[in-house]
């Protein structure tokens, strides 16, 4: 697997299949946010970890979840416009060009933005509203915010849809 904690998070699958998939990405996404805020506050030598991941940990899980959407969001939306582009300028290359952002090359380039806009999401809500209940001073949840961003973005979502589905 490419990445922890919410690049679990295939959201275009669960929109398709809502499934047991729910069962196992749920926890595993509070596991994988729990261990990257834990490891973060012992690699910062923060002697009150308990205090921090208990006064964060069900914010940090929610806003991963919400980024996850709204990045699988952005993705859904980009494509379907690029579509609605060709079809009303009739233009045969950028129905061919959406096979490449789909299927080839090009999904990786398109994913990646969808993870930046993720974790750009988890940054900004992380950074303002999931350490607000902690003692941290304003440095440190800038930078546990852009660490959780960093290894919590929804990076699955770069990984090719035919990678994805076997093919």
């Amino acid at each position: 697997m490419m990445t922890f904690a919410n690049g679990i998070f295939p959201t275009w699958m669960l929109g398709l299949i809502p499934s047991v998939i729910w069962l196992i990405m749920i926890p595993a996404n509070f596991i994988v946010d729990s261990l990257v805020i834990i490891g973060w506050t012992k690699v910062k030598k923060i002697s009150d970890w308990k205090s921090v991941w208990s006064k964060s940990i069900w914010r940090l899980w929610i806003f991963g979840f919400i980024a996850d959407f709204a990045a699988a969001g952005f993705l859904f939306a980009l494509f379907y416009l690029w579509m609605a582009l060709s079809s009303i300028t009739n233009q045969e290359w950028m129905v061919d060009a959406s096979d490449v952002i789909m299927y080839g090359w090009g999904s990786f380039f398109y994913g990646i933005s969808g993870a930046l806009i993720g974790g750009l999401i988890i940054y900004q809500l992380d950074r303002r509203w999931a350490f607000t209940k902690t003692n941290l001073a304003p440095a440190q949840k800038k930078n546990a915010a852009f660490w959780m961003a960093i290894i919590t973005a929804p990076w699955l979502l770069s990984i090719p849809i035919d990678v994805l589905l076997f093919r």
